[in-house]
């Protein structure tokens, strides 16, 4: 099943594993902004100077106070990127991938916030996808495919996509004991059943 939830968790349920997408990777957009941000400051004194001479050849056609308007207009864009910046760091801040004991949870958004979710007993297909971006910084996108109309979640820019991907199968089969790395935070601890997942919901589980 893939929806919202009106309760954060249910009966019983606990987070056995959290991370938030690749930094270097989920914040690539906000890396290029400060990247232009540094050349414009660096340019500036440049590009003034341009204007003084440039104004200075026109100034007997035409009065214009050219490079007091070149200045506001590149502080007036290093203003907006700097708030582009910052809304996308807290757009990466807000993305958050939890695996519970009983599904798969994807939320995201900042002003409009959405909760994805899929259970393990409906899980048909787990997918791996990284670009050469994607595989220098050890992360990737999981894709993960349901069982009811081809639902489907993605976990975009996860680290470590392959021990990730394990840790699913792991729930999926009701044998999961966990991992601790530095980019993610791992509560240890073993299926409240000894019974795999897909036997415990196998009377509920339709293709």
């Amino acid at each position: 099943m893939i929806g919202k939830d009106r309760t954060e968790y249910h009966t019983r349920e606990k987070v056995l594993f959290e991370t938030k997408p690749n930094f270097f990777i989920g914040t690539k957009s906000a890396l290029i902004k400060v990247i232009i941000i540094i050349l414009i400051l660096y340019f500036s004194g440049t590009i003034i100077q341009l204007a003084v001479r440039l104004q200075n050849n026109i100034i007997n056609m035409i009065q214009i106070p050219l490079v007091q308007w070149i200045t506001i207009i590149l502080y007036l864009i290093i203003f907006l990127l700097v708030i582009w910046v910052i809304w996308n760091l807290l757009a990466w801040n807000s993305t958050i991938y939890k695996l519970t004991n009983y599904r798969v949870i994807v939320k995201k958004g900042l002003i409009r916030k959405s909760k994805a979710f899929i259970h393990y007993e409906k899980i048909q297909d787990i997918n791996i996808t990284q670009t050469i971006m994607e595989k220098i910084f050890s992360s990737g996108d999981i894709l993960i495919f349901g069982g009811h109309e081809n639902t489907r979640i993605i976990m975009e820019n996860v680290p470590n996509p392959d021990k990730v991907e394990n840790m699913i199968n792991d729930l999926i089969e009701g044998d999961y004991y966990g991992f601790e790395d530095e980019e993610s935070r791992m509560i240890k601890s073993k299926p409240q059943s000894k019974r795999p997942i897909m036997e415990r919901h196998s009377k509920k589980f339709k293709r």
